[in-house]
């Protein structure tokens, strides 16, 4: 046997045992959770001031057009 083979065995065992469901469940609680965690507390900062800085976008965007109307209605007048 190669050393390709004896890995690609043992590759496979692996994937195997972590596919049941038990280690799965650990897998994802003990694992996965946590990093999701962390990374949502670490990047929700970021993610509300986008929408803080759409929401303000928003509103200039509108306060501009109500001024253009403005101007555009009274030099029509």
């Amino acid at each position: 046997m190669n050393i390709e083979k004896i890995a690609h065995d043992i590759l496979i065992k692996i994937i195997k045992v972590i596919k049941k469901d038990e280690n799965m469940e650990k897998i994802h609680i003990e694992l996965i959770k946590p990093l999701i965690d962390s990374t949502y507390k670490k990047i929700y900062p970021y993610i509300f001031l986008f929408f803080i800085l759409l929401i303000l976008s928003f509103i200039i965007i509108i306060i501009i057009l109500l001024l253009i109307l403005k101007l555009y209605l009274k030099n029509k007048d």
